[in-house]
Order: structure tokens, then C-alpha cells, then sequence
């Protein structure tokens, strides 16, 4: 298991400005967050009409660049939804090539999962939460949030996946709120 003693969590996308900042961060400032980091899709050349690189161009340095600029600190790692069934050169996936490239440089990562993920995708995260022993973070945007089920699916999650509780984090997404009115289901937060 990570160590949890943070007092943010962040989410950043993984492109130079934030990678960059983050490096730059005083040790203290460091020591107190828990970036969860969005790898982001693959940059489309409108001149070109293609993307920018491949999958594996664009995948490759990300453990290198990860232990350069965060070090062996703790982080959650989550993709843009287009990488989520993109597939490296050797057929694997681009979350099983992040995970296998982290773990052999030795740095602390935890898979961030949806409840919306299914199939390859999840038996992916399976297969990476088994072999590190971390745990997984759930994701949840306020679509999940707002659902009845949403206690039954993050159980049928966290059963999958073969964890339990104290093994799974909760990061609760409100993104950026289209009104500012406040959302019934946050009612039970008072001061």
C-alpha cells in the first residue's frame, strides 16, 4: 500500500508545463500532494491530417520522464480516454506498458479505474493491482455520483478487482461545474 499523508490531490495532465511545474515544486510542497496524473491523447497535426505520433512514440518516455520529473513519490495514474484500448508496437496495452515500465525502474504508481471501464481495460487493471500490491483508485464523475447504484457498482468493482476497502481509493471528479447550484446528493456536507 501507498503511504496516504497528503494534504491535494491535483489532477494534471502529463504535458511539459505541469510535468515540468511539478518538478520544480519546493520538497515540502512535494511532501504534501498526490498528483493524480492524466496521461494525455496523442496530439493531432491539423496541417498533416494525422496524428502527431504513434501510440508508442507518444507512450514510450513516460516512465523516464516520470522518475526524472516526480521521482519515486507516490502518484495515482489515469489515461485519456482515447489511450484506454490503444495498444503499444508488442500488442500489449498502453496501461500495462505505463504499469511494466514503473514497476522495472522501481517508481510508485496506483492504476486509477472508472466504474464506466469494462473488458480488456478492466482485466488490465486487474492484472496490475495483482502483481503490485497498491491498490486502485475509483474515479467517479458526477453522473456516477448522482446514480442510485453507485454503492452496488463500486462494490462489483473492488470485487473484481479482487481488493477490498482499505485497498481502494475514492477520488470523487466534480470537474468543472457547468452552474455553480448545488448538487442534492452533496447536501450531507455541512460545516
Amino acid at each position: 500500500m501507498m503511504d496516504k499523508s497528503f494534504s491535494y490531490l491535483p489532477i494534471l495532465k502529463w504535458r511539459q508545463g505541469e510535468y515540468q511545474a511539478l518538478m520544480r515544486l519546493k520538497t515540502e510542497v512535494k511532501d504534501s500532494l498526490l498528483p493524480l496524473i492524466v496521461v494525455p491523447p496523442v496530439e493531432y497535426d491539423f496541417e498533416e491530417e494525422r496524428p502527431k505520433k504513434t501510440v508508442q512514440e507518444h507512450i514510450e518516455p513516460f516512465a523516464k520522464r516520470y522518475g526524472a520529473k516526480w521521482g519515486k513519490r507516490n502518484s495515482l495514474i489515469d489515461l485519456h480516454e482515447s489511450l484506454e484500448g490503444g495498444v503499444m508496437d508488442n500488442g500489449s496495452l498502453v496501461i500495462i506498458h505505463i504499469f511494466d515500465a514503473l514497476r522495472s525502474a522501481s517508481l510508485n504508481a496506483v492504476p486509477v479505474v472508472k466504474i464506466s471501464h469494462d473488458g480488456d481495460y478492466l482485466r488490465a487493471i486487474k492484472s496490475i493491482v495483482s502483481v503490485d500490491n497498491k491498490g486502485v483508485a475509483i474515479r467517479v464523475k458526477m453522473p456516477h455520483l448522482m446514480s442510485p447504484v453507485l454503492d452496488r457498482n463500486i462494490q462489483e468493482l473492488v470485487d473484481y478487482l479482487g481488493l477490498n476497502y482499505p485497498n481502494v481509493d475514492l477520488v470523487i471528479d466534480l470537474e468543472v461545474p457547468q452552474s455553480f447550484e448545488p448538487y442534492s446528493v452533496l447536501n450531507c456536507i455541512q460545516n
